[in-house]
């Protein structure tokens, strides 16, 4: 240790149990000439204080440093150096060393190292650079890094754009921002910050506020276009009545809700309030049910479900009972047959129901084929709108791509002829050109495929097996059969 030398002439003293001490009540002001080392110079107590231990501490200033906070009794030791900015121990990192830990968390190079006073801490410090992002990292405290602090953009901590951000990390959770790409870039896949949301399928903007974390976890908003729980006609409505009465409708309401606890448990497809949703009388409000075919049958949906048509028709009678007795007038106790669910079935039900009407709606005014498209679900949609852009995609890539059965999709293109979102005609494979593979690699080209049969010798029968094979990709006895473009023949 260097020499040190306190000058305590100028500290005040009084008399303490018989002895001579210190008065650092009255220290303050006083001058303290020291020496360390190669350094001279004077301290001056600019303040004085007990802390809860009833120690004396000591503000004190050396020269235009900032001031400093030390024990009395490090000051008369000699124990200077935190108070005329010297550091007698040596630093553990040396600049350009490199810090790699065995788990792969941290791989950093210090590219400085200093003393730094802070209000809450003063000392050792370094400034490093990440050797996997490139991001620098200052002012942080040795002990830090001792005990394995990395780098905080490759932690989530902060957000550099181009490494961490979510257009680089997570780009498919871009399209569920409402600002797009510019907003995406401020925040890391795992913030916990808390947004509203839009549906990237229908555009639709979220009731609440959810966190970063969950959405990243979950990759949806619940929004009902993308809910496989909810029926199409549910979505239906949905789309429809929040497009013209915003939060006014309210989807998958209960009766304890409505009409308070202890009036059973009933679920009703969704409401509308005719005024104020927060302040509307049961006599303002309309209850809107759409009826699948479960309730005008028995088929696999109530089986599934564990209901006879007559369970289900019971407790519609019983749910509506309720309703009316409650003071819903029954004018307003809406029911859509909607045992079928193609666009136009549904928009005459919806029509016939005169729901517009006390709406004062002018129902043609509905964009009723892009209300439809949200309805359907999301997973549906991508199959559609990839079939529609690949014509002669088969069956069988098309469910290879998005991982779902061949019935699936089969379905879905039906279901897509049948509610008009599209001119795909499950019959024209028909009357597609078509190209024969026959053995020895030799190509044979037809206009159709009664023309392959006619001059192949097959029976007109077999076209539907054939047009299996094709989907499939495989072989109709011993001949590969692929639809050509009409455009390339």
């Amino acid at each position: 240790m260097p020499n040190v030398k306190i000058n305590d002439i100028n500290i005040p003293t009084t008399m303490y149990k018989g002895k001579i001490c210190f008065d650092w009540e009255h220290a303050r002001g006083t001058f303290v000439p020291f020496i360390y080392g190669d350094t001279q110079g004077v301290l001056k107590i600019i303040a004085t204080y007990k802390n809860g231990k009833g120690d004396w501490r000591l503000i004190t200033q050396f020269g235009n440093e900032e001031p400093h906070d030390i024990l009395s009794y490090h000051l008369i030791n000699g124990k200077l150096e935190s108070c005329i900015g010297i550091n007698t121990k040596k630093f553990k990192y040396n600049v350009g060393q490199r810090i790699v830990d065995n788990d792969g968390k941290r791989d950093i190079t210090i590219i400085a190292v200093y003393n730094k006073k802070h209000k809450s801490f003063s000392g050792k410090h370094v400034s490093y650079q990440c050797n996997v992002c490139g991001y620098v990292a200052e002012n942080i405290r040795e002990e830090s890094i001792n005990i394995g602090a990395g780098c905080p953009a490759c932690e989530g901590k902060i957000v550099v754009v181009g490494r961490n951000d979510i257009p680089t990390t997570a780009p498919e959770l871009v399209d569920f921002f409402i600002g797009g790409v510019d907003e995406a870039r401020k925040y890391s896949k795992s913030s916990n910050k808390r947004l509203k949301f839009k549906c990237p399928d229908c555009g639709t903007i979220s009731d609440k506020y959810i966190s970063i974390d969950k959405l990243h976890r979950r990759t949806s908003i619940g929004c009902p276009c993308g809910d496989k729980g909810i029926s199409l006609p549910e979505k239906f409505a949905f789309y429809i009545f929040r497009s013209l009465v915003g939060s006014g409708y309210k989807r998958e309401v209960y009766s304890s809700e409505l009409f308070g606890k202890g009036n059973g448990s009933f679920r009703y497809d969704g409401t509308i309030s005719l005024k104020n949703p927060e302040i509307s009388e049961l006599c303002d409000i309309i209850i809107v049910e759409t009826h699948g075919k479960q309730h005008y049958k028995d088929n696999r949906f109530s089986k599934h479900n564990a209901q006879s048509l007559e369970d289900v028709q019971r407790n519609d009678a019983q749910k509506k009972e309720l309703a009316l007795n409650a003071g819903i007038l029954p004018e307003n106790y809406i029911v859509m047959d909607c045992r079928k669910t193609s666009l136009q079935y549904m928009k005459d039900r919806f029509i016939e129901s005169r729901i517009f009407t006390m709406l004062g709606i002018d129902e043609s005014s509905i964009d009723w084929a892009d209300i439809y498209k949200k309805s359907v679900s999301s997973y549906e949609r991508k199959i559609l709108d990839y079939a529609n852009k690949n014509t002669y995609e088969s069956i069988k890539s098309i469910a290879k791509k998005y991982e779902v059965g061949l019935e699936t999709v089969r379905k879905v293109l039906k279901d897509n002829n049948a509610f008009d979102i599209a001119a795909r005609d499950p019959q024209a494979h028909k009357n597609k050109p078509v190209m024969v593979v026959a053995p020895e690699s030799k190509r044979l080209r037809f206009t159709s495929l009664y023309e392959a049969c006619d001059k192949l010798d097959i029976s007109k029968s077999d076209i539907q097996k054939i047009t299996t094979s094709i989907a499939n990709g495989t072989e109709y006895q011993g001949l590969l059969f692929s639809y050509l473009n009409p455009m390339l023949t």
